[in-house]
């Protein structure tokens, strides 16, 4: 699913993004990501929506500690779907 692995990868950039300090700060502990918003991945959306990312019409999501927490938790049951998913 081509849904699966857009959401890990999403994952893994807001991770380098923090772990390579090229995180823009907004005010409070809130951290700026790149992202770009495509209405067409409503799923996706959700599901960082659901765990903390405030998704921007400006090209970027917003994520407090929080959410990063939350995305923690996400991303190991994101990779092995995204394995299972492109296995034949």
């Amino acid at each position: 699913m081509e849904t699966v692995r857009r959401q890990r990868t999403l994952v893994e950039q807001f991770f380098s993004c923090i772990g390579g300090g090229t995180e823009g700060r907004s005010g409070g502990d809130d951290v700026l990501l790149p992202f770009s918003a495509n209405k067409e991945e409503e799923t996706t959306n959700a599901v960082l929506e659901t765990n903390g990312v405030r998704i921007q019409e400006d090209g970027f999501a917003l994520c407090n500690q929080k959410g990063f927490t939350a995305l923690e938790a996400l991303y190991p049951c994101l990779y092995p779907l995204d394995l299972l998913s492109n296995s034949q």
